[in-house]
């Protein structure tokens, strides 16, 4: 990926699941942010398509944490830490 030889400290990604699961199975995602609304929208696209794992063992655990944004909750999860 060409993002890495232009040596930016930080990048902000807006993306669909294809870029974002992109980013997050080859490593380039440090910190991912995403937002939990109350709302239900029904089917549509997965949210995030993630390589297979054989295991849990092999599933991302990462620290995390999360704030209140009046309705709705900021979540965090700290990819490389």
């Amino acid at each position: 990926m060409q993002i890495k030889k232009l040596k930016y400290k930080n990048i902000l990604v807006e993306g669909g699941s294809k870029t974002i699961s992109e980013l997050i199975n080859n490593k380039y995602i440090d910190i991912l942010q995403f937002m939990i609304a109350p709302i239900l929208i029904g089917s549509g696209i997965n949210s995030l398509n993630l390589k297979e794992i054989s295991n849990l063992n092999k599933a991302i655990r990462p620290k995390h944490n999360f704030y209140e944004l009046e309705n709705e909750i900021i979540v965090n999860l700290f990819l490389k830490s």
